[in-house]
């Protein structure tokens, strides 16, 4: 491509930019809406992990992992987007990366001596397998069937988990994919439309599912998010991932990838 060209393709690109950026502020200012504060946090997290790998890359032998400086940027991202007043004067960029690499530093030494017992994505996946597999304190027996399927479920819910995963913040560009190229093809493929069927979900199952894969926050700090109990959290992820299954199966997606 001319190099003329090219610049011409860039401003295009920058100026959409501006545009969805000015308008989602003059309604999440004017609105508070749950929805458009997802829609900035997606517009903004590429800015964030920014952030977060320029830090990691300065490391000097500490040990916490880059997903640690990545969950940590993605929550310090949200609290900037709730606290931005552009009445300030401040681009939100000028104000969003101060507080995250001030985050980010901050939470360092606590980084480095907590992965000696066990990453945050290890954590989340902990948090995701007992979400999945949560049952009614009341249950006291279950017919085989039913273990079969609760089995069957857990095991299409962390398929679907891994998959969004990958589509989302805790993707490793460095890590080699030992797959053939068809395989490799296809499952992107099938990342990007399940990210089209989070899009189609219900507001609070789609800002939980979007919360915990694409922005990498734990159960508990969605439910602060969105004032509702860690358990309710926990009921709206497995109905997310039933209703994925579901839209999947509708257009014939093969989740066995």
């Amino acid at each position: 491509m001319p190099a003329g060209r090219a610049k011409i393709d860039g401003d295009k690109n920058v100026a959409a930019f501006q545009a969805t950026e000015k308008e989602l502020w003059l309604q999440f200012a004017s609105t508070k809406d749950a929805a458009v504060r997802l829609q900035l946090i997606d517009l903004y997290l590429p800015f964030a992990r920014m952030l977060a790998a320029k830090l990691y890359g300065r490391r000097q032998g500490l040990e916490a992992p880059f997903d640690d400086y990545l969950h940590t940027a993605s929550v310090a991202l949200i609290q900037a987007i709730d606290r931005y007043d552009s009445a300030l004067g401040a681009s939100f960029q000028t104000f969003a990366q101060y507080r995250i690499e001030g985050a980010i530093l901050n939470e360092l030494p606590k980084l480095s001596e907590q992965h000696a017992q066990i990453s945050m994505l290890s954590r989340l996946r902990k948090e995701r397998i007992e979400s999945i597999t949560e049952k009614r304190a009341t249950e006291k027996s279950k017919a085989k069937e039913t273990l079969f399927d609760d089995m069957v479920e857990l095991a299409v819910g962390l398929s679907i988990g891994y998959m969004l995963e990958g589509s989302g913040m805790y993707c490793d560009d460095t890590e080699t994919d030992e797959r053939d190229g068809y395989t490799v093809h296809a499952v992107k493929q099938l990342e990007g439309l399940l990210q089209k069927l989070v899009d189609l979900l219900p507001e609070k199952e789609k800002a939980v599912i979007k919360y915990h894969y694409f922005f990498g926050l734990g159960m508990e700090e969605i439910g602060t998010r969105m004032q509702l109990s860690k358990g309710r959290i926990s009921q709206l992820h497995k109905q997310a991932l039933k209703s994925l299954k579901g839209m999947a199966d509708t257009v014939h997606l093969n989740l066995s990838l």
